[in-house]
């Protein structure tokens, strides 16, 4: 067992050896692309990594990608010349010119007005009553209407939950809707249980394991993938009510963005690195936790499903993704 664990840790390393050594150079600074410029294609070069260096968030590539149409993402050609926009356009609304367009927005103009006197009108003459006693036509005064005050009780009990429905129901998170957002979560999910089921299912054999089975591979795999979601959603949850709720400014509106912090901090290469590396350890926790007790082994055994099956094949993964995103160079 040890003899193949060295084997695998030697193999991995002279890979990573041979990969950093056949690696081209950082460009120089002064090559780096610049907004609102043109830009010479060089060696290992891909849009996210362009875009990363130019506005700050590789996520903005398609605006490269706009401009050049006729450039392919997945085969850039060295020293052709692209355009790079000069910035990336805000996602939200643009902020209104004055004040009074932005109380306007903000619904206080409105109410300002209903408070307002009344107009003076001047009343219209009504005709006399005829002599033989019947009223002649005209207008009559309007009827006073009064309005019942509603119940304290329910509009405090309401106003939270409509305040937070006004706040998130045009949100976007990297630029899709909530619901769209959702399903792509539960669909990434569930496509990476089942992976990951395979791939414990694979390694429990090759580590003579002989209790695991094709069905409990799967259940440790889906009970890890549902309480990371879980995880992740009242984390979510949380951060939504401490932003949007009791909050009465609607100002703060004028972005479209859920978090706007979150997805700057997320489109660059250390954000990203920190969120795969915080649900790579919840994830890794999570195994420890349900393989032991599912395949009924030791957890010095388990250790070693979890090393090659769940560990491993992840920063394999990190690996590739960074390289074809350009996050790791030599």
């Amino acid at each position: 067992m040890k003899r193949k664990l060295i084997l695998l840790l030697l193999l991995t390393a002279s890979f990573l050896l041979v990969d950093a050594f056949n690696s081209a150079p950082r460009a120089h600074a002064e090559d780096l692309p610049r907004a609102g410029e043109a830009y010479i294609i060089r060696e290992h070069d891909n849009l996210f990594r362009i875009a990363e260096r130019a506005y700050g968030n590789g996520f903005d590539y398609y605006r490269i990608l706009e401009a050049n149409p006729w450039i392919e993402p997945d085969r850039l050609i060295p020293g052709k010349l692209i355009e790079i926009p000069a910035a990336a356009r805000p996602i939200g609304p643009l902020p209104p010119e004055s004040l009074e367009e932005e109380l306007a927005e903000a619904g206080v103009l409105v109410e300002a007005a209903s408070t307002r006197a009344p107009a003076t009108i001047e009343p219209v003459p009504v005709e006399e009553k005829a002599d033989d006693g019947e009223e002649a036509g005209g207008a009559l005064p309007p009827a006073t209407v009064t309005h019942s005050d509603p119940a304290p009780g329910a509009e405090k009990k309401t106003s939270v939950w409509n305040t937070l429905q006004s706040r998130i129901q045009s949100k976007t998170f990297f630029g899709f809707s909530l619901e769209m957002f959702a399903c792509y979560v539960l669909l990434f999910c569930l496509g990476h249980a089942i992976l990951q089921g395979l791939i414990v299912w694979i390694t429990s054999h090759i580590t003579f394991v002989r209790e695991a089975s094709i069905r409990k591979s799967f259940k440790a795999t889906f009970l890890t993938e549902m309480i990371t979601l879980c995880t992740l959603l009242i984390v979510s949850v949380v951060a939504i009510m401490m932003l949007y709720v009791g909050t009465e400014n609607a100002i703060e509106g004028s972005s479209s963005q859920l978090f706007p912090l979150v997805e700057d901090y997320l489109g660059r290469p250390v954000g990203m690195l920190a969120m795969a590396c915080c649900l790579l350890g919840l994830h890794v926790l999570l195994s420890l936790r349900f393989i032991p007790q599912i395949f009924e082994i030791q957890k010095a055994q388990a250790f070693m499903v979890v090393f090659l099956g769940v560990l491993a094949p992840h920063l394999a993964g990190f690996y590739v993704v960074g390289k074809k995103m350009g996050f790791i160079q030599a």
